[in-house]
């Protein structure tokens, strides 16, 4: 059969089978669930094929993205693009990064910039950890107007969480937190 009609065939068949309320894979009578297009065994079957071939991908020592030939960076499973355009995708969703936010990360990334709580300088191609304050939004997820600073990664661990600690606990307030909440405060 000629590949343009088959390909008109299978187009009409999906569409009457959305109409329908069937699954539209080719011969399937089975119905969705969820709202989808596809039954419970089609969705898992065709994610197994594409975990499957990413894993390949990964095994032959390429970036998981499908069509991309670069090699992984470092121990990560994509290339330094996809990496580098994942992470941006994941502080823009769960922080809500301004592209002036993104710029002062990407300077503290190369070693730009000092730590908002300690003051000593970022250093080259250790990652620095956005701070937030926990009583807006307690999980990784914020809401973007509780957004602090860019600390070390030892003063978000250790510094501000024993300081944090010790005002919850004692009532004592330390002044560096007090000095550095006092720099973030919304007027």
């Amino acid at each position: 059969m000629n590949k343009l009609l088959l390909a008109k065939r299978n187009r009409r068949y999906r569409l009457e089978s959305i109409k329908k309320g069937i699954c539209v894979v080719y011969g399937c009578k089975n119905v969705p669930t969820d709202g989808k297009r596809r039954c419970k065994y089609h969705r898992t079957r065709l994610n197994t094929q594409e975990r499957v071939a990413r894993m390949n991908r990964i095994a032959e020592g390429k970036c998981r993205v499908a069509k991309c030939e670069n090699t992984p960076h470092a121990n990560q499973k994509t290339c330094y693009f996809h990496f580098t355009q994942f992470a941006r995708y994941y502080r823009k969703r769960f922080y809500g990064y301004t592209e002036a936010q993104e710029q002062r990360y990407q300077d503290a990334l190369i070693g730009k910039g000092t730590c908002d709580f300690c003051g000593f300088p970022f250093i080259e191609g250790r990652t620095p950890h956005q701070d937030h304050d926990h009583a807006c939004c307690p999980d990784s997820k914020t809401c973007g107007n509780c957004l602090r600073g860019l600390v070390h990664s030892e003063c978000n661990r250790c510094a501000l969480v024993y300081a944090e600690w010790l005002e919850a606990t004692f009532g004592v307030l330390d002044p560096k937190l007090a000095a550095y909440r006092a720099k973030f405060q919304k007027t």
